[in-house]
């Protein structure tokens, strides 16, 4: 079978590299340029925020939501797997307007989402109150999504990464990708470059040789490229 090297150790590679498992394809695994799940999963807000974050009932529209209405099971499998709760809010998302622009765009959005039939609330400064009494007295108007949800990115990070390891999905750290390998116009690895190489010298210890070492990373290959490759 073909190995699958997955670029990326974000919510999206680890997911890619549980799906894969499940689906007992055990040739497999994550390369990533720093620590896994410390960059932009680990920056995020969480938010699965369909309705606040599209323009237009298109075919992305359509294939984010379906992506949403799959949260409820993802989080509970994961919970069964690692037993770490990924903290799915389904309580909604209040989108706001503090300046007559931000109003004008929220007029325009509860537009099209209503003439869609799609689930929104218009409400006034004082609806908003009433909801989140924190809200900066200048608020305007604003909108509420009831089907847009949240998740604690962290949580899932680490929920992603304990399944990884307990189902031994080999994950490599610290190994930029700097440009992927071809053969007869296919793609067949990726190949990165890693500066810093600790030698044994006997007697004289450990010390760090300011070289540069290409190692390459093949997902279909012969049996003595393998070989030659490990």
């Amino acid at each position: 079978m073909n190995k699958v090297l997955i670029i990326g150790g974000g919510v999206i590679g680890l997911s890619l590299a549980r799906e894969l498992q499940k689906k007992r394809r055990k040739r497999h695994q994550i390369l990533e340029r720093g620590e896994v799940g410390k960059e932009a999963s680990n920056a995020a807000g969480g938010m699965l925020a369909v309705h606040a974050e599209t323009n237009k009932q298109d075919d992305f529209f359509y294939f984010c939501n379906e992506s949403l209405n799959l949260y409820p099971n993802f989080a509970e499998q994961l919970f069964d797997e690692t037993s770490v709760d990924i903290e799915l809010d389904k309580e909604g998302t209040l989108y706001l307007a503090f300046n007559e622009d931000d109003a004008a765009e929220i007029r325009q959005r509860y537009k099209w989402q209503k003439e869609t039939g799609l689930e929104i609330e218009h409400l006034s400064s004082t609806e908003i109150h009433k909801l989140e009494p924190f809200v900066s007295p200048d608020v305007l108007e604003g909108l509420f999504f009831p089907n847009d949800w949240q998740v604690e990115n962290r949580k899932l990070i680490s929920a992603l990464q304990k399944f990884c390891q307990l189902n031994r999905v080999k994950v490599i750290e610290n190994t930029e990708i700097t440009h992927l390998l071809y053969s007869n116009g296919k793609v067949i690895g990726a190949a990165s470059v890693c500066r810093e190489v600790f030698c044994r010298c006997g007697h004289f210890g450990n010390r760090r040789v300011d070289i540069t070492h290409q190692k390459r990373y093949c997902f279909a290959e012969s049996e003595a490229d393998s070989r030659a490759n490990d």
